[in-house]
């Protein structure tokens, strides 16, 4: 024990065991959050294991199996060693080692000695918790204790609440800002089919030792009593349900960082850094994000899947009447795709102790990984498989929303000047000018794609072949400018490469996002919608084993495709040997619709190349302190877009969020 107070002391970090104050503590950090599990264990001492009349199952019926597991990973955790039988560390020590408990008498004899030493343990645990509290404050103004629990809930009801939050030794005019938000946090906890019913002294008060010790003795600690329904466990034999358990885990690893967060916006202002586990080890995850992005920075899939021989091979096809296949040939691939996957693998990802981190850089890798399997297979038969493993192929609901769209009677349209693609280079300039960021315009002969914005170099490469109409430029500024090269420089902000790097499957919800941008402009017109529904049809027809010149034909006779438009599509459907993401600009532009639609204008989609099927994850992130909002975001996303259009495009925009 004695131990335990010089490397406090000291401020030294340490994971020990002391049984002697009945307690597993561990600090990683000195930051005022003091996660605690005291009732998690079930020992009881060799002197006395004898004398007790419970049987197993009745201990554990009472005791709070896997809190310790919950609060995990947090910079200072505390959890009991010793079963509440022995001596109860949420009691005063006069009511903490029980002769009769909940009607069932505990001890066949235990003598005034044995008493003495379990007495002991309690008195030597607060001791601890006394003088670390005590050392935390000459650092911090106040101190947020969790002091987390469980409860039987059948002796009750089944519809018991899934958390519950004591608050009697509460002062709620001081505190209640942080009581709201733990509450609202756990009430938005999903546990699958569990009902989450989440309520303040709906079955327990907060009238447990903990919290009154600490009110007592200091005025600048809150303690949130918090109890967990059994719903982890089979509160009857004992049995543990680990998926649950690792549920709830990954949850209260979320919802403590982001009340501690607010906490210290309240009372610790002055704290540099707001984040628990950024600074319990922010050396692991820079060395880990660094790592990552040093690895991957210069790795950008189009580069290697544009062939280089587009223009020969254009040729070649027109002279030959479109009865030839083109043969294109890629650059060489300037990586080692093993030792690449190599470097991936090898990172300690599972060594940081934020679950949404190590969610998030897993997730990464494995994307990574998958595009590495791209590029080994590219120009061969395999190359197809892994695209569809990657971005997926078209299911029949977006076909269907393809016919539909196509379908659709158009009227004529007034023909609108052509700019080359020089001329067109100022107006993209006074966009980037206007808005004052640092990014480069440039042409190129590489390009398939009219427009094509470089993250890693930051720069908007012009096709030096385009031709562009007023329209078609309003909406490639916005699309190419407003939302690709701002997310790029949002990324480049962040503390975290991540963002740069892009979350898994980003390139839907950035193309959504971008074409959202033209919808804005009141330039979307019912041909771009189309050009949209003619990609995905030409990927299922690539993916139904249709050969170049037949996807072709079929683009130029039934879809009315002029053949240069034609042959443009088909090189981005068949390059590498079969590629689907064409697809996702109108699967990616349905479900940013829906989003808007719903929710409006969500700015943590601009914070770097993200995606909607994290968004849960990032806006937590903000909370903890990982991310930071957009520096910029294109005024026209404020902009109201219905109001600009015809009842033609309002009408096929509507059919796509509703179809």
């Amino acid at each position: 024990m004695n131990e335990v107070f010089d490397l406090i002391n000291q401020g030294k970090t340490f994971d020990v065991e002391c049984p002697e104050a009945g307690m597993k503590i561990k600090i990683d950090n000195y930051l005022p959050l003091i996660s605690c599990a005291i009732h998690a264990g079930t020992g009881i001492r060799e002197s006395i294991k004898n004398n007790i009349l419970l049987s197993k199952d009745e201990q554990f019926y009472e005791e709070d199996p896997a809190t310790d597991v919950f609060i995990s990973g947090m910079p200072i955790t505390i959890s009991g060693l010793d079963s509440r039988y022995e001596y109860d560390l949420n009691r005063r020590p006069e009511d903490a080692v029980y002769k009769e408990a909940w009607g069932k008498k505990v001890w066949k004899s235990l003598s005034k000695k044995e008493e003495k030493i379990s007495l002991t343990k309690h008195h030597k645990f607060y001791l601890i918790i006394d003088h670390l509290i005590k050392k935390l404050s000459k650092d911090f103004k106040e101190i947020l204790v969790i002091d987390m629990h469980s409860y039987n809930y059948k002796r009750k009801s089944e519809d018991a609440p899934l958390f519950n939050l004591g608050t009697e030794n509460i002062n709620r005019d001081k505190y209640g800002k942080i009581v709201d938000l733990w509450l609202k946090e756990m009430s938005e906890v999903e546990l699958g089919e569990i009902t989450n019913l989440t309520t303040e002294n709906g079955v327990f008060y907060g009238r447990g030792y903990l919290a009154v010790f600490c009110k007592e003795r200091f005025e600048n600690v809150l303690v949130l009593a918090t109890e967990v329904k059994k719903v982890y466990c089979n509160e009857e034999t004992g049995e543990l349900y680990p998926e649950v358990i690792h549920q709830l885990h990954e949850n209260f690893q979320r919802i403590i960082p982001i009340t501690y967060q607010q906490f210290n916006k309240s009372f610790n202002p002055k704290m540099k850094s707001l984040n628990v586990i950024m600074s319990a080890t922010d050396g692991m995850v820079k060395k880990i994000d660094s790592a990552l992005y040093k690895s991957l920075r210069k790795f950008e899939l189009l580069n290697f899947v544009n062939p280089v021989n587009y223009n020969h091979e254009k040729k070649k096809f027109f002279q030959k009447k479109y009865q030839f296949n083109p043969d294109f040939v890629y650059q060489p691939l300037v990586i080692d795709p093993f030792l690449l996957k190599r470097e991936l693998f090898s990172l300690p990802i599972e060594q940081l102790q934020d679950v949404q981190l190590i969610g998030m850089y897993k997730d990464i890798v494995g994307a990574y990984v998958d595009k590495i399997e791209m590029l080994k297979s590219l120009g061969t038969d395999k190359f197809l498989y892994n695209v569809v493993r990657y971005f997926g192929k078209p299911d029949p609901s977006l076909i269907k929303l393809a016919q539909f769209i196509l379908a659709f009677p158009e009227s004529k349209q007034d023909k609108e000047p052509v700019y080359s693609a020089k001329e067109s280079i100022p107006f993209f300039k006074e966009f980037i000018q206007a808005h004052g960021i640092n990014c480069k315009v440039e042409m190129s002969t590489k390009l398939v794609a009219k427009a094509m914005v470089s993250n890693s170099k930051k720069t908007l490469y012009v096709n030096s072949g385009g031709f562009f109409s007023k329209s078609e430029m309003k909406r490639l500024i916005h699309h190419e400018i407003g939302v690709h090269m701002f997310t790029t420089i949002n990324a480049n902000n962040q503390k975290l490469k991540l963002f740069s790097l892009g979350l898994p499957l980003n390139t839907e919800t950035q193309e959504g996002l971008a074409l959202y941008a033209e919808y804005c402009t009141g330039a979307l017109s019912v041909t771009r919608l189309k050009e949209l529904a003619i990609r995905v049809l030409a990927v299922d027809s690539m993916i139904n084993e249709s050969d170049f010149k037949t996807t072709f034909m079929m683009l130029v006779d039934d879809c009315h495709l002029d053949r240069e438009k034609a042959f443009n599509l088909c090189t981005r459907v068949y390059r590498g040997g079969g590629f689907t993401k064409d697809m996702l600009y109108l699967s990616g532009f349905k479900k940013v619709l829906h989003h808007f639609n719903e929710n409006g204008l969500s700015e943590e989609l601009f914070i770097g190349k993200t995606s909607l099927d994290n968004l849960t994850e990032i806006k937590d992130l903000v909370k903890k302190d990982w991310a930071t909002a957009p520096q910029i975001i294109d005024p026209i996303f404020n902009e109201n877009p219905h109001d600009k259009y015809d009842n033609e495009v309002k009408y096929l925009v509507s059919a796509i969020i509703n179809f």
